[in-house]
């Protein structure tokens, strides 16, 4: 298959269309659920996600509900998104290309910001049904305890880690190159992708390639983030400088990625887990005291934060 990943909020969602226009067969749907009316803003031309966004093993793969399975072959030329999490999880046997991409750190935190919102303001018009959790709480409830900063991080490490052990083929991207040179960029991509569509072995299908159509899909004004001030993670300026010497990386086209540079990146790893660990600590610290603030007892809090299953 051909997989589409990086963080959430990091252009996975352009990709999988840029792919879908390029005449790619895909898997997955614009818009799951009430997506379309509680985020659909946040992505007007859709997100193209399936329960495969998680990986592809055999935790999902014969399909539970159906017991249909997906074989390598056949499927070689299938565009999905799997977010870096998934990635990790999904067979050898199904990476055929992977088409990462990657935003600046601080574009990711205030998008994921915004997409919070809009669930939230989505949740609070609709009626709350019986034996629902007031929305207030459910709002609080469901925010990750660990600043965003940290997620960007440990997603686009672990990537990084996990092609430089398993060796599979892939193609990062940084998100302002994508925008700024579509024309450049998607081409060369494309054609790289279309390397792995070796004849269908099951149904012999042959695809046709439209790079116009493709390189289309890109329209710089539909960006909405661009270098956010961001508050609240408490890292020193020696990793921040970090996350910047990453981005620039791949900016680049990640010819830095040499020894020198994954020590330096393993060093800092190293640093950013505790600060981590610590700033998880204080998230939940800080939900406990917001749900304290509306009222929860001790005990309801405990229900909420640990349901039993």
């Amino acid at each position: 298959m051909i997989l589409v990943t990086g963080t959430k909020r990091s252009g996975t969602s352009l990709w999988m269309q840029i792919l879908i226009n390029g005449g790619f067969p895909f898997i997955g749907n614009a818009y799951s659920g009430i997506w379309k009316e509680s985020i659909g803003d946040a992505n007007r031309k859709g997100f193209y996600e399936s329960k495969l966004r998680h990986g592809i093993n055999f935790q999902n793969n014969p399909n539970p509900d159906n017991g249909v399975y997906l074989h390598p072959k056949p499927t070689v030329q299938h565009a999905v998104k799997i977010f870096v999490p998934g990635l990790l999880k999904t067979e050898f046997a199904f990476i055929h290309r992977v088409v990462g991409t990657i935003r600046p750190w601080n574009e990711y935190c205030s998008s994921i910001e915004r997409l919070l919102k809009m669930e939230d303001e989505y949740m609070l018009s609709q009626a709350v049904k019986e034996g629902e959790l007031p929305r207030e709480v459910r709002s609080i409830v469901r925010r990750p305890n660990v600043h965003p900063a940290f997620v960007w991080w440990k997603d686009n490490f672990t990537l990084l880690s996990d092609t430089l052990t398993r060796k599979y083929a892939i193609n990062l991207v940084a998100y302002d190159k994508l925008l700024e040179e579509p024309e450049n960029v998607i081409p060369l991509v494309l054609e790289w992708c279309n390397q792995a569509r070796a004849q269908d072995c099951f149904r012999g299908k042959e695809y046709t390639l439209d790079i116009d159509a493709a390189v289309a899909t890109v329209e710089k004004g539909l960006r909405t983030q661009r270098s956010p001030q961001i508050e609240g993670h408490e890292l020193p300026d020696s990793v921040l400088k970090v996350f910047e010497d990453l981005y620039a990386c791949f900016y680049q086209g990640g010819s830095r990625i040499t020894p020198v540079f994954c020590e330096m990146l393993n060093q800092a790893d190293e640093e950013i887990e505790v600060l981590r660990v610590q700033n998880e600590r204080q998230g939940k610290k800080q939900k406990i005291l917001r749900l304290q603030d509306l009222g929860l007892s001790k005990a309801e809090i405990l229900n909420v934060l640990q349901p039993k299953r």
